[in-house]
Formats: structure tokens, C-alpha cells, sequence
């Protein structure tokens, strides 16, 4: 029985339906139709499948191993790969569709790719520059997002990049996958991903600084220059079987595996830049070629770039020259020690378990003792005419330096050896704390911009004008003999000016209703009243002509608003809670998640005419610990008791007191040498309850 059919069976056997279509044998697994196994791995087996309420689209389907259904460690790493892809949105990192349990069998599903890994097409092998150039600078890329947003993915290699044809356009797309040994920098697993002493990975692409489990963007650009030289070679830098390359090239690979990490590019987007500059260079036309007497250089990233050399300080750069094929070269150029082994079987390049205490040397302590012997003293020595010693003074002697002898083994075994034996892990996590205040802003008309400096922002103003006409009874009359006789209905002045007022408040009352609407358009908050400019009043017919109906017209009756802006008010308390923040010393960051800031409200106006405003903001800030702090305390508590150095932690700056914990290998005394003191910096467990204080 072949181990597809196996696999299979065992998930029939799990309680999942199995289905013809078309003749063809599939099983069925919750929302989905498995077809045939595609690949295994470390913790899952990845199957090409159809998603049956996706009108059966073709989708990756991989599934933890049914050896590891109750492997707790295993789940982790499946639900960490899992959560850290779904954080990725890239078009170089395969998406994730869906993650879930189905019977105990954890699951995450992604798009089927049908192009295969960079592995399988490394077999043909090595690739032009074009392709190379197409394909490693996708993935660089890709590394760069994942490093921008703190994830190491600690297994680069081509059987986890996938090559994705698009249409008949026959462009080929890069899509990274795999991040089931990522970590997030400041995230610490709990429980740990990977048993102590030991470290994941694989062999050929491993930083060496891997092997004292130190994660570091380091890690991925060494794998790189790996992956690199692969594309460009068709095989593993080895120094029996060198390929040499256009020394531009030559230049990042060995700037990417330098064995000290220090030596190495310092970011993915370092990388890039050096690559794409060097294929510019290799690609440029002879009228564009530089001349040999004045080549390109670029400085060496972490070398000491002054050097004194029979008394005078020169440059140490690194020369970039043309070259248009690949020659070889007896002499090879350096390359870290553990990459010669490697040959083409490597291809496949599984992702292992790495015992570090079989790898690193560990060191020994050996005491030797010279036995002590004495001589025996004739019972009758002869007489002799110079005076006899007194044998009391030597007893005395031996006893003082034995007294000693023993008191030196003592404190050697009891304070120093356990500290050269021991290794301990230090714990603990940044102090969070909550930060509000009421800031008083002011407006100003003359303000343009939002002013951290004065705390001002700008007051803006509208303005609104309408035109309306009213008519009403006339209620004047003329008689010529009042009240009685021939009398005629004329305009009164009282009717004119009764219909002038009704007819200018209606029009007041629009303007006003118009300006609300327009700041509330603008998202601000109205300052002070609106004020009105009354138009004159046109009348048909005037005063006193005869008449049953008069009309009333205002022709530009005007209205004016001042109003702040209150996306303006709340920039301004963030940059302003954000300078509270700066007052309380480096290191400390202001959580923007963690922020709420409230309305603008208007206080009044001083005598300069500006708006006088309080508007209250809060947030939580957060310590972070920079290296050399971490590096200073793995010095300082070298050597300390355990209680001392528990102490002495508590008090430092930006620590937590009640998250600080310290667990050693053995004894009570931590260990002599710093670099077997591993510090672990934990993210809090909560934060405190962001509210904002009152505004009276």
C-alpha cells in the first residue's frame, strides 16, 4: 500500500465520507473533496482538494499528521503557522483561506499553486540572470514585508517557495509559505515551540548564530545569500566546488553569509537595494559601462571601514566589476564552515530538530591534585652539634596550608564550578502604565495649521445668504372725514415693518440651519453664535399708497459662523500626550492602540480673541527594552546569587518587578558566563483600562 493510499485510508477511517467523481477516488474532509496528497512535511500532509461551497475550486489543503493529533507541542507550532500567516497580507506570501478542526485534525487551507517549488526547478539547474533577478527580488521583498512587521521566518528555502505561472502572460510569480517555525519578535511562546537546547530548521540554510538559538532577521538574510547563490550556481557555496561569480554578485552573497552576523546586510530592504544595483550594473550598455580605472564600490556593511596600514587610514571598500560569464576559480573565497557537505541530495532540504548539546562544544572543568608524600624519619638520627628544630612550628605550617588547600577546593566547587556548569533563563516584561490628561488649546482666526508648540489650531469661518420675499393685509386706512366717511384700505408703515421682521427671522432661521449643516459636514464644532448682517427691505407698494396687499422682499440677507475642526483638536492632544510621553525618558512608547481621545470642548475666548478649548486625552505606554540594557544585566548578574540577582533585576529601569522570574539549570548561583544566561522578554499579560478624564 503506497503511504498516499495509507493517508488516506487513515482519514476515511476517521469518520470521513469517501466519494467518486468522474471515476476517480476522493475522500471527503468537512467542507472539502481531497483528491491526491501533494507533499508531507514536519507536522502536516498537504493535500490538493476541492472546496465544495466554492463551486469546487482547487485549494491546498494541509493537515497535522495523525501521529501528532495529541502532540501539544506540534498543535502550537500548527496554530503559530496558522496565526502568523493569517497576519501576512503580501502578494508574495500565499494566503490563507481558512484554518479549523475538523475530528481532532487541525487544518489551514491555501491556494493550490500548480508551478511547483523553486526546488524542483533548481534541479534543471542554475537560472539566467533575468530569472534570477525576477525571482529573487519577489522574494526579498516578501521577506522585507514579514521583517517590517516583526516575523522571522527562520526556514527559507526553495521547497517553501512556490513558483505560480499567471495566465499566458508566462510571468512567474513568487509566493512564499511555510512559516511553521516563524517567530514574532517580542512575542515568547508559552509553552516554548521548541524543547530546550534544541532549535528547528534546515542544515543547509541555518545561520550559524541559529545554533545558540538566537532569532534574528539575521537568520533570513543568511538563507538568502544562500538561496542566492543557488539561483545563480545551480549548487550550494562549497569550497571544493566553487563557482565564481561577477564580483557585483559576489558581493552581496558574501555580505548575506558572513559567519558573524554583525558582517551582514542589517535589513532585507539592504539586500534588495545591493542586488538590484548590481544587476543594473551587470545589464547597463557600453556607453553606460564604467570605466575600469573608476569602478563602483560600496563599503562593507559591519567592517571596520578605517584600518591602519603602515601608519595611514584607508577606506576598505569593496570593487564592483563587470564580468559576463560565470568563470571558475581554483582559489576559492571564504565561506562559514558546515557548508561543504552539501551536495544536490540536499534538494529536498527537510526541516529537522537540532540537538544544540551535540553541536556546540561544551566546556570542562578539570582540577588536578598532586599527591602529597612525606619521608619517614630514622627513629635514631645521629647526633648532630647543630641545634634541634622545633617539629611543633612545622606541624603548625602544614596544618595553615592544608587549612587553606581545602578552604580554596571548598569555595571552588561550591561558588565557582556550579556557575560554569549552570545556565539560566531570565523572564520578565516591560512596565505598562496609564497616561491622561486635559490639555487647554486655543483657536485662532490667524492660525492656518495645527500648532504643537503654541497648542493652537486654526478657527475657520462660513458664511450662508438667502433671499426671500413675504406679502401680507394692509391695515392702514384714509377717510375724508375720519373714521366714517370714503375711507381706503392704504399701506401702514406697521404692516411693513411687521412683515420685514417675520420675513427676516424666517430667513435668519435658514441661514442658521444651512450653517449647522456645513459644519457638521466639516466634522467641526461651532464657536460662539452665529452673527447676522440684516439686508435692506424692498416694499410694493410703499407707505401710505392705497392698497389691500403689501410685499416685503430682502434681496442678500447675511449670516457668518466660526467653527473649529475636530479631527484638528484631537491631532493636537495626541502629539500633545505623545510629548508626555518623551518627558518620561527614551525607551517608553505610547500604545496607539491603546489611546482614546475625547470631543473639543469650547471653554470661551480670552481677551486676544482667541477660542479658549480643553479636550482630554488617555493611553496606555509601554517600555521597550533596548539590546544593550538586556546585554548590561546579563553581565551584571553573572556570578550573583539567585536571590541577588532576582533583586537586582526588579530595580532596573522599564522592568515589571511582579513579571521577572529566573530558573537555573542547577544550584543557586547563576552562571559565570553571560552567554549562558538567556534573557526572554515577555509581553504583559493585560494592560491597563484606557479612561479618559473629565472635563469640568
Amino acid at each position: 500500500m503506497t503511504p498516499e493510499n495509507k493517508s488516506m485510508r487513515e482519514l476515511q477511517g476517521s469518520g470521513h465520507e469517501r466519494v467518486g467523481l468522474q471515476g476517480q477516488s476522493k475522500f471527503r474532509f468537512g467542507n472539502y473533496d481531497l483528491i491526491r496528497r501533494i507533499d508531507v512535511g514536519g507536522m502536516g500532509e498537504v493535500y490538493l482538494a476541492h472546496q465544495r461551497t466554492a463551486f469546487d475550486r482547487e485549494v491546498a489543503i494541509k493537515i497535522i499528521r495523525s501521529d501528532l493529533v495529541h502532540d501539544t507541542t506540534a498543535r502550537k507550532r500548527f496554530l503559530r503557522e496558522a496565526e502568523v500567516n493569517a497576519y501576512l497580507k503580501h502578494e508574495h506570501i500565499l494566503p490563507l483561506f481558512e484554518f479549523g478542526e475538523e475530528q481532532g485534525r487541525l487544518f489551514l487551507v491555501t491556494p493550490y499553486i500548480s508551478g511547483g517549488t523553486l526546488s524542483r526547478r533548481l534541479q534543471a539547474g542554475p537560472l539566467s540572470l533575468v530569472e534570477v533577478h525576477q525571482l529573487f527580488t519577489a522574494l526579498v521583498k516578501a521577506v522585507a514585508y514579514i521583517h517590517r512587521r516583526g516575523v522571522i521566518h527562520r526556514d527559507l528555502k526553495p521547497n517553501n517557495i512556490l513558483l505560480d505561472r499567471e495566465g499566458n502572460s508566462g510571468e512567474i510569480y513568487v509566493r512564499l509559505i511555510d512559516f511553521g517555525i516563524a517567530s514574532i519578535q517580542g512575542m515568547a511562546a508559552s509553552p516554548p515551540l521548541t524543547t530546550a537546547g534544541t532549535e528547528m530548521g534546515t542544515a543547509a540554510y541555518m545561520a550559524p548564530e541559529r545554533l545558540s538559538g538566537t532569532s534574528a532577521p539575521s537568520n533570513d538574510i543568511y538563507a538568502l545569500g544562500v538561496i542566492l547563490y543557488q539561483l545563480l550556481a545551480g549548487q550550494f557555496p562549497s569550497a571544493d566546488q566553487r563557482v565564481s561569480l561577477p564580483q557585483p554578485l559576489e558581493y552581496v552573497v558574501d555580505n548575506c553569509i558572513a559567519a558573524d552576523p554583525a558582517d551582514r546586510f542589517a535589513t532585507a530592504e539592504d539586500v534588495l537595494n545591493a542586488f538590484e544595483y548590481a544587476y543594473q550594473y551587470l545589464n547597463a550598455s557600453s556607453t553606460q559601462k564604467m570605466s575600469p580605472a573608476t569602478p563602483p564600490f560600496i563599503p562593507v556593511p559591519g567592517d571596520d571601514l578605517i584600518s591602519n596600514n603602515a601608519g595611514n587610514n584607508k577606506q576598505q571598500v569593496k570593487t564592483l566589476h563587470r564580468s559576463d560569464v560565470f568563470p571558475r576559480s581554483s582559489s576559492p573565497s571564504f565561506r562559514p564552515p558546515g557548508l561543504d557537505a552539501f551536495d544536490q541530495n540536499d534538494y529536498g532540504s527537510p526541516t529537522v530538530n537540532f540537538d544544540l548539546a551535540n553541536i556546540q562544544d561544551k566546556p570542562h572543568v578539570t582540577a588536578t591534585h598532586a599527591p602529597v608524600t612525606g619521608h619517614n624519619v630514622p627513629s635514631n638520627p645521629p647526633r648532630s652539634s647543630r641545634p634541634r628544630r622545633n617539629p611543633t612550628l612545622a606541624i603548625v605550617t602544614l596544618l595553615v596550608v592544608f587549612l587553606l588547600f581545602a578552604t580554596a577546593v571548598l569555595f571552588f566547587f561550591a561558588e565557582v564550578q556550579p556557575t560554569l556548569d549552570v545556565s539560566g533563563n531570565v523572564n520578565f516584561g516591560p512596565q505598562v502604565q496609564l497616561i491622561k490628561q486635559v490639555f487647554h488649546i486655543k483657536g485662532s482666526v490667524s492660525q492656518q495649521n495645527v500648532d504643537v508648540n503654541s497648542a493652537t489650531i486654526p478657527v475657520k469661518t462660513l458664511n450662508s445668504s438667502k433671499d426671500g420675499s413675504l406679502s401680507g393685509q394692509t391695515t392702514g386706512q384714509r377717510c375724508i372725514l375720519p373714521p366714517l366717511f370714503d375711507c381706503q384700505q392704504v399701506v401702514a408703515q406697521s404692516d411693513v415693518d411687521g412683515l420685514s421682521a417675520q420675513l427676516r427671522q424666517s430667513l435668519d432661521d435658514k441661514i442658521s440651519s444651512d450653517l449647522r449643516a456645513q459644519i457638521h459636514s466639516q466634522n467641526g464644532t461651532r464657536v460662539g453664535t452665529i452673527q447676522f448682517v440684516d439686508a435692506s427691505v424692498d416694499v410694493n407698494p410703499q407707505v401710505g399708497v392705497d392698497g389691500t396687499s403689501v410685499t416685503v422682499s430682502i434681496t442678500g440677507q447675511q449670516g457668518q459662523a466660526a467653527y473649529i475642526v475636530s479631527q484638528d483638536a484631537r491631532q493636537l492632544a495626541r502629539s500633545l500626550l505623545q510629548q508626555q510621553v518623551e518627558k518620561m525618558g527614551a525607551n517608553y512608547i505610547l500604545l496607539n492602540s491603546m489611546m482614546q481621545v475625547g470631543q473639543p470642548v469650547i471653554k470661551g475666548a480670552d481677551n486676544n480673541g482667541n477660542v479658549l478649548i480643553d479636550i482630554a486625552a488617555a493611553g496606555d505606554v509601554q517600555y521597550q527594552f533596548p539590546s544593550s540594557q538586556l546585554q548590561d544585566i546579563q553581565n551584571a548578574v553573572k556570578s550573583m546569587k539567585e536571590k541577588d540577582a532576582l533583586a537586582f533585576i526588579k530595580r532596573q529601569r522599564g522592568i515589571d518587578p511582579t513579571t521577572v522570574t529566573i530558573h537555573l539549570s542547577s544550584g543557586y548561583i547563576m552562571p559565570g558566563d553571560p552567554q549562558k544566561i538567556k534573557i526572554v522578554t515577555i509581553n504583559p499579560a493585560s494592560y491597563p483600562a484606557v479612561f479618559l478624564p473629565q472635563v469640568s
